[in-house]
């Protein structure tokens, strides 16, 4: 990931992983950065709401930031 941080695909599955274990903020980090880099993922989108859901960010979770 330090060689390559403008890669979507890194943050994407750190976030992913980063849900699996429980750590939201870093997930949400992650798949923040994630669609930032790589718009047209559907699939980044639906975790990074997941991320927002679970820490308590309903506004975030729907879109409406």
């Amino acid at each position: 990931m330090r060689e390559e941080p403008r890669r979507a695909d890194y943050h994407y599955w750190l976030g992913r992983i980063g849900l699996a274990t429980g750590d939201t903020r870093e997930a949400a980090t992650h798949l923040e950065e994630a669609a930032r880099l790589d718009a047209a993922n559907p699939e980044t989108h639906l975790y990074l709401a997941a991320a927002y859901q679970r820490e308590n960010r309903p506004r975030e979770a729907c879109g409406r930031a």
